[in-house]
């Protein structure tokens, strides 16, 4: 049997003494995170601007804030009260969720 052992130690490495398992214990302990932090997601949430706040952008400025800070598409070919108009619907869509 000395010689499997022999052959096990030359793979695996030499055998952890009582301190090494005690100061990997310990490291455990100290590195431990809580799995909560990693798998749920940080999720920012940005309140949306009012429409009198809307009305004072263009629609361009309308249609990029809607885009990036929101995810929305815009139909830019529409009035500007119109984009708004459905800006909110959007809004609330996305809210409901």
């Amino acid at each position: 049997m000395g010689f499997f052992k022999a052959i096990k130690s030359f793979f695996s490495g030499p055998e952890e003494t009582k301190e090494d398992k005690k100061l990997a214990k310990a490291y455990r302990k100290v590195v431990e995170v809580k799995p909560s932090a990693i798998t749920e997601p940080i999720v920012l949430v940005t309140k949306a601007k009012t429409s009198t706040e809307l009305k004072k952008m263009t629609k361009k400025a309308l249609d990029t804030y809607a885009r990036e800070e929101h995810n929305i598409e815009l139909d830019g070919r529409l009035t500007k009260d119109k984009m708004i108009i459905s800006f909110n619907k959007e809004i609330k869509k996305k809210k409901k969720k």
